[in-house]
């Protein structure tokens, strides 16, 4: 995963957005940035039935914080390296 690069999950349980039930199972696609030892996924659309729904999301992680932790992400060891 890069920095702008797509991120691709798929829902383990159906949820309710705006009025609309998103199946369990539905493929949804993110875009990836880094901060620090985190990464951080933003959805903005979700595709149900062949139709475009716009939304805006953040995931969060089980700390309860926005983005995914990755201790010793590859991105912030490299950048350490450069700056060191």
């Amino acid at each position: 995963i890069s920095s702008g690069g797509r991120v691709e999950m798929r829902l383990v349980e159906a949820v309710t957005l705006r009025g609309r039930l998103i199946p369990a199972g539905t493929r949804l696609f993110g875009i990836a940035s880094f901060s620090g030892e985190r990464l951080n996924v933003s959805l903005r659309s979700v595709q149900l039935d062949g139709r475009i729904f716009p939304l805006s999301l953040t995931v969060y992680d089980m700390d309860g914080l926005p983005g995914i932790y990755v201790p010793g992400n590859l991105a912030v060891e490299q950048g350490r390296q450069t700056v060191g």
